[in-house]
């Protein structure tokens, strides 16, 4: 099946909402992309050399006082060089402080896409585990990847566009923290 190149619907979807955005929305999208990496870079909470698992729960601060919830949804995907990847959700719930109290989560309630990390979000310390709750399945989730359409975390190919969508591959650290504050101007969180 050939697939145009051209017609990836991620930047058009970005494109479309960025033009919804509000004349304060937009300044603040260009100060952030006038930052270096440096200073929109998320907090450490607390480093750990132990493997993240499928259904752990973790904090990611992208500011001082705000943490967000994150899912780890699959473990061992995307394998590339004997690396192990993890599929993530971060969610726009968030409290004031670091809690090992988790709440119901909706976890299709996402503040990004999904993303797939590697290990150094927690050896780093900006994500930290906090709990566990159970993946529900179902989730209707994937990627679109250039050249071949939509595709689920191990690079199989989908029937359809999924719900939750990213783009496929993985986030560095710098690219995780862009997102993340980007989307804390585009959901009015910013301070």
């Amino acid at each position: 099946m050939h697939l145009d190149i051209n017609n990836n619907p991620l930047p058009k979807r970005a494109e479309r909402r960025y033009a919804s955005f509000t004349e304060k929305q937009r300044r603040q999208i260009e100060i952030l992309n006038d930052m270096t990496w440096k200073e929109y870079q998320l907090n450490v909470i607390k480093k750990t050399k132990t493997l993240p698992r499928k259904g752990d729960v973790f904090l990611v601060s992208p500011q001082s006082n705000c943490f967000f919830w994150g899912v780890v949804v699959q473990e061992q995907v995307y394998h590339m060089e004997n690396e192990n990847f993890w599929l993530v959700f971060i969610l726009k719930d968030r409290v004031s402080d670091v809690s090992f109290n988790v709440p119901e989560l909706d976890i299709e309630n996402l503040l990004i896409e999904p993303a797939m990390v590697g290990q150094f979000f927690w050896t780093s310390g900006v994500f930290f585990n906090v709990g566990k709750i159970e993946i529900p399945s179902g989730l209707d989730y994937g990627f679109y990847r250039i050249g071949k359409g939509y595709v689920d975390e191990y690079g199989r190919a989908l029937e359809q566009e999924p719900k939750l969508m990213g783009t496929y591959g993985v986030s560095s650290k710098d690219g995780l923290a862009y997102e993340i504050n980007y989307e804390l101007i585009a959901n009015n969180i910013y301070e």
